[in-house]
């Protein structure tokens, strides 16, 4: 992970909620934020992995969502993607 990033861990939550607790964070993010009498905008971009369909340990999960680099981070947007679903087991 670089200096930009953080992973949130979400426990218990149902799957359905999950797009809604993402689009909240963006949301949060939408407004410039004020500093030194400054506004400050921040594109953010928001990777999802689900366990157990993405994969079973932090290491596999880590590396699942696909976010930055092929998506909205690398085209300057904001907004978030889930990673493609697994059709066998690894």
């Amino acid at each position: 992970m670089g200096g930009d990033e953080f992973v949130l861990l979400l426990s218990d939550l149902p799957k359905e909620h999950v797009a809604r607790v993402a689009q909240k964070i963006l949301d949060a993010f939408a407004e410039p934020f004020p500093v030194d009498g400054h506004r400050i905008w921040v594109t953010t971009s928001i990777g999802i992995a689900l366990a157990p369909e993405d994969g079973d340990d932090a290491a596999t999960l880590l590396r699942t969502p696909t976010t930055p680099s092929t998506g909205p981070r690398s085209s300057g947007g904001t907004t978030s993607s889930s990673a493609p679903r697994r059709s066998t087991p690894p």
